[in-house]
């Protein structure tokens, strides 16, 4: 099967890393801008940009937009943004709703929160002082974020290309593999939206029905709504590429899964399987240490 991956998919493989070439760091002066969002239903989310500061009149630079991981806060990208803002990507992070100080309940990368993300590109993209390039646009993110940027890429045309890192591709599979309830991660995935955030009732009743075997078709169904697999025709058609970064000893979002879920991907793709549980491989990088990820 890796025999196959490396011979098949040379040409795919050469285009995408071309995509997502780290940028040389240094080559812009940066701007950064906090400010809040409005959601259609009235809420608000808290955002930051990073932005190059153009050298010539005209110069237009790419956007990435990042929503944030479970548990974490709108500034979980904010070292790495100012390093690619340095390189001249405008990066775009935001907390999502129902984490930390933004409104609405947790929704599990529900369609509320898909809604909430063309809200943000929208935003954007009415920014014209930021000078986007609105041709080369990608959605990305780590574990929560990547799902939803996904999800969020299903549907919006403008996106161009989805970093998907430490995400998943079944829900389904993540949470009640083999008609097992993810037990361990089911219970840290409630108490960190507990604490953190403010979840909707419909969260903890989904896991406690998969831990009790209840109501298993109807949750099975909430989960696919969430699912990326279940929207692989609409991307495929668009041969959209896509960045998968997965960890080997990752129980979660099981690498097993994602690679079946890269295989599925008809357009430029490339998986990287790292060391690690889950996001440990990629959250060094947010950190400032260097990694062949980022």
């Amino acid at each position: 099967r890796v025999a196959a991956w490396h011979a098949g998919h040379k040409q795919q493989c050469a285009r995408l890393a071309a995509l997502l070439a780290a940028p040389a760091l240094g080559a812009y002066r940066v701007e950064r801008r906090f400010f809040p969002l409005q959601t259609f239903d009235g809420f608000t989310l808290h955002a930051d940009v990073s932005i190059p500061i153009p050298e010539h009149p005209g110069e237009t630079f790419p956007l990435i937009v990042w929503p944030n991981s479970w548990g974490t806060p709108q500034i979980e990208y904010l070292l790495k943004c100012t390093q690619w803002a340095e390189g001249g990507y405008i990066m775009l992070e935001y907390e999502t709703r129902g984490w930390y100080l933004s409104g609405g309940n947790i929704g599990t990368a529900g369609p509320l929160d898909v809604h909430d993300f063309r809200t943000v590109v929208d935003y954007a993209l009415n920014q014209t002082s930021w000078n986007i390039d609105k041709h080369n646009i990608a959605f990305g993110g780590i574990s929560y974020g990547a799902g939803l940027s996904f999800l969020a890429a299903v549907n919006d045309t403008r996106a161009k290309t989805i970093l998907l890192m430490s995400g998943w591709g079944s829900m389904k599979d993540a949470l009640y593999d083999g008609e097992t309830a993810a037990l361990i991660w089911g219970d840290i995935l409630v108490v960190a939206a507990k604490i953190l955030g403010h979840p909707s009732h419909e969260l903890e009743r989904r896991f406690h029905d998969l831990v009790a075997h209840v109501n298993i078709s109807d949750t099975m169904a909430w989960a696919a709504v969430r699912s990326p697999e279940t929207y692989l025709d609409a991307v495929n058609r668009r041969k959209l590429p896509v960045f998968i970064s997965n960890n080997f000893e990752d129980r979660l979002f099981k690498p097993n899964h994602q690679l079946q879920f890269w295989e599925s991907l008809a357009g430029p793709k490339l998986m990287l399987l790292n060391q690690g549980i889950h996001a440990t491989a990629e959250i060094g990088g947010l950190l400032g240490f260097k990694g062949y990820v980022w």
